[in-house]
């Protein structure tokens, strides 16, 4: 047989061949012999392996003839074989048909059947198409038969062929017959030989491929599964059991201890001859109870026919992700619209956090920040935080109170920050019920119009306005006193006279500028408060009590010096002296009559003697 320089190195070295004795025959005189030979050492489940079996003539008597046979046995495997395969270990080794005779060899180019006679003993027969003759030692030209083949290693033996030697090893038993003539009378003689050869089986490196649960939350269960690979088709299933651990979260080298309760050893079950040859085992799982990344490693016992074997620390399919859970957060702001709540009075938030169901509950804190008024973006800076709320477990927080100075639609935003199984969660801005509304205050305002008595024609006057329940008084706002001609009952149109007067030091009485009325008549005055950022505006009505003043017009002063005596025939007169009412802001126009009664007229009740006008 040619093998590989390195194999036939070995092979010479570890071969032992031995020729057993002939048994005795009539007219014996032929000696055979057969030497299987097979690589040193194989592993299970290899498959085309190299193997031959070569025999010759060894005449014992001068003066025989060629042998012919065509009776070519092998048993590959034996425990024993003193003298012939007394303990068989059928199924290791398994032939594969044909044989080919080995060229350069006797039987160069010559095909065999190969067949397994007996399964129970795993013998094996090479059958020529005719029988083949073997010349005697030293005849020109090839003198042995060496037949060629492939094998496979099916499994390791059952029995140690050479317990001296390190491993496990099978013999190979080979037996040949056959017949000759005996030159010098002509008999038929009969011959027969023996062969032994020992290899090593070792055994074969299964692979592990696994399978983890990829995803899962914490309180899910996640598991793994392993399948041990066998090799070639036909060979051995696994079997042995395999440890299941868990390494994490977050352990990427695995070196620390496995987590709790991810240990588990399962036997291997459902084998199948393959291709290739497998069986399979998986954890029953376990709860993880922190978020991370676990990873599996699966360790193969190993059996007869295969050796141990781990899988690797990150090996594909090897992780369980655990993400974080994403717990709910409602939340319900105190004030919310519509009707909203008074400045002045304090507000609040609260969240509910929820999780699901299980052995896990969310720590950690919640935190309440409020913006506004007029932040509908919540992108200014927050007019309040809270302190840190702690959570412990799921339910309901509360962010604590907050009076703000100011009116205005107030956003509320409550942020839980997470933990190690818990994702962080933010309400967004403008979320519902996250708003709350702090209405401005309706301040009070009374007046009382003030005349200098009498309210005459040219007399100034002024308004008073009294406001109170101003909220931060001392916010910018203004009183509009309109005071309105005579007569305008309605208060309509464009005021006569407009006095502007600032609110800046909070609840009190404010003055309008002094109107002097310029026509007579009754003349309403109307008060407006202007509002602010915390207080609404206010406006008296038109014609409230003390809000009107009838403008008369001033009695101005008139005496008269007539001329006191005078003869009868000379021209008599009267002057009139008109002076104007205190403090005028108008002069006195029209007309001054003069009329002469008399004479002993002392009432003026009859007809004027003379009348007089002068401008």
């Amino acid at each position: 047989m040619k093998l590989p320089a390195a194999l036939a190195a070995v092979t010479a070295l570890l071969l032992t061949t031995t020729v057993l004795p002939v048994a005795a025959a009539p007219n014996a005189g032929v000696g055979l012999s057969i030497n299987p030979l097979f690589p040193e050492p194989v592993t299970v489940g290899a498959t085309n392996l190299p193997g031959s079996l070569g025999f010759s003539n060894s005449p014992t008597t001068f003066g025989v003839g060629p042998v012919t046979t065509s009776d070519i046995r092998l048993f590959p495997s034996c425990k024993d074989a003193a003298a012939a395969c007394n303990q068989p270990d059928p199924g290791v080794i398994a032939l594969t048909s044909p044989g080919i005779g080995e060229p350069g060899s006797l039987c160069a180019g010559v095909t065999f059947i190969i067949s397994l006679v007996d399964p129970a003993t795993g013998e094996y027969s090479f059958t020529p198409p005719t029988p083949i003759v073997l010349p005697p030692p030293g005849t020109p030209g090839p003198v042995s038969c060496i037949i060629d083949f492939t094998f496979s290693v099916l499994k390791a033996p059952t029995a140690d062929a050479n317990p001296g030697q390190t491993g496990l090893q099978t013999r190979q038993f080979a037996t040949i017959n056959g017949t000759a003539i005996k030159l010098a009378t002509g008999a038929t003689i009969f011959g027969s030989g023996a062969g032994t050869s020992i290899t090593s089986v070792l055994r074969a490196t299964p692979s592990i491929p696994t399978t983890a649960t990829p995803t899962a939350v914490p309180g899910a269960t996640i598991g793994d599964t392993a399948t041990v690979t066998g090799v070639a088709t036909g060979g051995p299933i696994p079997t042995g059991t395999v440890a299941f651990a868990a390494f994490g979260p977050d352990d990427a080298q695995c070196t620390g201890p496995a987590v709790p309760g991810s240990t588990a050893s399962v036997a291997l079950s459902g084998g199948a001859l393959g291709p290739p040859p497998t069986a399979s085992a998986a954890t029953t799982g376990f709860v993880p109870t922190a978020a991370g990344t676990y990873r599996w490693v699966a360790t193969y016992s190993g059996d007869a026919n295969y050796v141990g074997v781990t899988s690797a620390c990150n090996a594909l399919n090897e992780a369980s992700v655990v993400s974080k859970l994403t717990p709910g957060l409602t939340t319900n702001a105190a004030a919310a619209p519509p009707g909203g709540a008074a400045l002045g009075q304090p507000i609040s938030d609260t969240a509910t956090l929820t999780a699901p169901a299980g052995v896990l509950q969310p720590t950690g804190t919640v935190v309440f920040t409020l913006f506004g008024p007029g932040d509908a973006t919540c992108a200014g800076t927050a007019v309040f935080t809270s302190a840190a709320v702690p959570v412990s477990g799921a339910g309901t927080y509360a962010s604590g109170p907050f009076t703000p100075p100011t009116a205005g639609t107030y956003l509320w935003r409550a942020a839980y920050s997470g933990d190690a199984n818990f994702n962080a969660v933010t309400t967004p801005c403008g979320d519902a019920n996250e708003t709350s509304l702090l209405n401005r205050t309706t301040p009070t305002l009374t007046t009382i119009l003030i005349a200098t008595a009498p309210a005459n024609l040219g007399t100034p006057i002024h308004d008073t306005a009294t406001i109170g329940g101003l909220v931060a008084p001392t916010t910018p706002g203004t009183i509009t006193f309109n005071f309105y001609g005579p007569g305008n009952t309605t208060c309509s149109g464009t005021p006569i006279f407009v006095s502007v007067v600032p609110v800046n030091t909070g609840n009190g009485v404010y003055q309008s500028q002094d109107f002097t009325p310029t026509a007579t008549g009754t003349s309403p005055v109307v008060a407006v408060y202007s509002g602010n950022v915390n207080n609404g505006p206010v406006t008296t009505s038109c014609n409230d009590a003390n809000e009107s003043v009838v403008i008369t017009r001033p009695v101005a002063g008139l005496t008269t010096n007539a001329t006191a005596i005078a003869p009868l025939g000379q021209p008599i007169s009267d002057t009139a002296t008109l002076t104007a009412p205190p403090a005028p802001t108008v002069q006195p126009t029209g007309t001054i009559t003069f009329t002469l009664f008399g004479p002993n007229d002392a009432t003026c009740s009859t007809a004027a003697v003379f009348t007089s006008a002068a401008v």
